[in-house]
């Protein structure tokens, strides 16, 4: 499944590339980032399927303690990220704080997991 999805995310990356130019004629895009918001908005789309199976492993065996710390400290990292990014990079910062949120709780669950073995 991994793999499939890694497949089809690197053959999208690929063709968005090679015809961004077209679809940005073709949908009359202004913003000059949006390449780079759509590739990174990929990017986290398919990790973040990937992510979440120890947490889910974590609420399988009712170890949940470490997903509710993992998940606060999600919430708290992406509102004080968008507070700070969003001003400065607009949609691209939003994204940042998405991506680096959901990694800090998906390392504090992956650690948690390790530590119960």
């Amino acid at each position: 499944m991994i793999t499939y999805g890694g497949t089809w995310f690197i053959f999208s990356l690929i063709a968005i590339n090679i015809f961004f130019a077209y679809i940005r004629d073709l949908y009359k895009i202004k913003n000059p980032n949006m390449l780079m918001g759509l590739s990174l908005h990929m990017t986290y789309y398919y990790l973040s399927n990937i992510w979440p199976q120890s947490e889910m492993i974590l609420t399988y065996h009712e170890r949940t303690f470490s997903v509710y710390v993992g998940n606060i400290i999600q919430i708290i990292m992406q509102v004080v990220l968008c507070y700070l990014l969003v001003d400065m990079m607009g949609f691209i910062g939003a994204l940042v704080a998405a991506l680096a949120g959901s990694f800090t709780c998906a390392l504090i669950c992956l650690i948690a997991l390790k530590k119960t073995r």
